[in-house]
């Protein structure tokens, strides 16, 4: 049986506060081509006063470059977007990776599910694949939790608010974690936490498990001194890459061209790019060999993963199989 009240004090006693964040080296192109202003699927774009309006309604301010940390996401949770009493159906949402994406926080619904206190917010879902959307935001009201089950292809998590716990340890803010194919727990959470959620995009049954926060990892240079990288998951024989960026204020790439897709989440501050500004908690998906131009006037931190357009995401071993107390 999990010591919650033991699991509690341990956290209250680590929280940490975020310093800094990273980036990758993008892939720039070096010909003179165009940039091509593609249509956003499936998503509107907010011209920039209304984009500012909603940051002064979730008392978001400008980024302040390794200080801030997580901090922003306390405010942003008790200011979220619109919830349903209509509990959450799989359908294909953003499914097809050659479309280019950009989804707004306001323009999410939480749903509720039929777990206690669990909420979904989708950005990704494909339900020939799964009941739960594949790229989301999951709430834990407090007191919330998940019956013991297992991954299918893996779970991918990244800790914005509050404090996720499972039997392995209490998780603040910050805190990533890739839990591969065969691993089986209890997700809680006490006080309520937020999380970035990708779901059965790391089968294998040879994938490493990581446990880390972003504050541990060291610095690397990015493709320009404004630009920094911390990798968060990288490994042989498997073609996903996960890091995080950080980008001073004003720093502005142009013609940009990925070989492979490229999907962003705003942690903190403005990312933006030729078709509009995104605060913390857009995401957005980039389609390779298709120019764009991004920059962040604010500064900005934000959650990067690549993976190759022909990949096989949705991967499960044959043999899996759910622990008997829950199948989902």
């Amino acid at each position: 049986m999990v010591n919650r009240s033991a699991n509690n004090q341990a956290a209250a006693a680590r929280e940490p506060t975020l310093h800094a964040c990273i980036t990758v080296t993008p892939k720039i192109l070096t010909k003179n081509k165009a940039c091509v202003r593609e249509p956003i699927y499936a998503a509107k774009i907010l011209p920039n006063p209304i984009i500012q309006e909603i940051l002064m309604s979730m008392n978001t301010k400008h980024l302040e470059l390794h200080s801030t940390g997580f901090e922003q996401w306390n405010e942003w949770i008790k200011n979220d977007e619109e919830s349903s009493h209509i509990p959450w159906e799989s359908q294909k949402i953003h499914n097809n990776l050659s479309q280019r994406v950009a989804l707004l926080p306001t323009m999410l619904t939480w749903r509720p599910t039929i777990y206690t206190g669990i909420w979904f917010a989708c950005f990704e879902c494909d339900n020939e694949v799964q009941d739960h959307p594949v790229t989301m935001l999951t709430r834990f009201d407090p007191g919330g939790f998940f019956p013991l089950h297992g991954h299918p292809g893996g779970e991918e998590i990244l800790v914005l608010q509050g404090n996720f716990a499972d039997e392995t340890g209490v998780y603040p803010p910050g805190s990533y974690l890739l839990n591969p194919e065969g691993f089986i727990h209890r997700p809680y959470s006490d006080n309520g936490c937020l999380s970035f959620v990708k779901l059965r995009q790391h089968g294998g049954t040879t994938r490493q498990q990581l446990k880390t926060t972003i504050q541990k990892l060291a610095w690397e240079n990015g493709v320009i001194p404004q630009i920094q990288v911390k990798f968060l998951y990288k490994q042989i024989d498997f073609p996903e890459k996960v890091w995080i960026e950080q980008w001073q204020a004003g720093t502005a790439l142009s013609n940009v061209v990925e070989s492979e897709v490229k999907e962003i989440f705003v942690i903190e501050g403005i990312w933006s790019d030729e078709l509009g500004d995104y605060p913390m908690g857009s995401w957005l998906r980039y389609p390779p060999d298709s120019p764009y131009n991004p920059s962040s006037a604010t500064g900005c931190m934000v959650y990067v993963k690549t993976y190759p357009i022909s990949t096989t995401r949705f991967i499960v071993e044959s043999d899996f199989q759910h622990p008997l107390e829950a199948n989902i």
